[in-house]
């Protein structure tokens, strides 16, 4: 265990033990240390997606040991100024699941987004799910139905943003209605 332990709070690496709630806890905050004010919304600025840290979260979070449930509720205890961090992370690995079209990335993405939208803007709020819809368009994950089978277990005020997201007409969920557009840049399209 000392050994894993030690292996984990260096970064943790894909292939190794199941990640326990505590280990996520400290990844979690791994990240949230690194953060600074160049990550801004919606894609972190001008870094390059996705960042060390970025990485050893995104796995950490794929892990197959660990339990949705539980995701959730770690990102969302972060609340406060961090939300905006967790909802930037998910919006960027939404990015990266785009462009590898790989659906359990896009799920991580959502559920990042899903635990920390309480904590942002209402503005922002809809930035971040035409963001989402966006990404998952790209490769054909199925967003309503994702968002749903995640706020059935998820708290209240997740589901009435949803809802209030889906009641815009589609044309008034497109990126550029909402202030957002696609950016070409060397690493691939990123949502500025």
């Amino acid at each position: 265990m000392g050994s894993e332990r030690l292996r984990f709070t260096s970064g943790f690496q894909p292939g190794g033990s199941l990640v326990s709630r505590l280990e996520l806890d400290l990844c979690i905050q791994a990240f949230l240390d690194t953060c600074d004010r160049g990550y801004t919304f919606p894609s972190g600025g001008k870094q390059l997606i996705l960042s060390k840290q970025e990485c050893s979260l995104s796995a950490a979070l794929c892990d197959p040991g660990i339990v949705e449930a539980d995701i959730f509720q770690g990102l969302q205890l972060c609340g406060g100024f961090t939300s905006y961090e967790i909802v930037i992370f998910g919006l960027r690995l939404a990015q990266v699941a785009a462009r590898d079209q790989c659906h359990p990335k896009y799920r991580i993405a959502v559920l990042a987004v899903l635990a920390s939208i309480p904590g942002i803007d209402w503005r922002d709020r809809i930035r971040a799910l035409a963001v989402l819809e966006y990404c998952g368009g790209k490769f054909g994950a199925a967003f309503e139905e994702l968002v749903q089978d995640i706020c059935g277990w998820g708290p209240t005020a997740e589901k009435s943003d949803f809802a209030a997201y889906l009641a815009r007409e589609r044309p008034m969920r497109s990126l550029d209605v909402v202030g957002l557009y696609v950016s070409d840049e060397e690493n691939g399209p990123v949502i500025r």
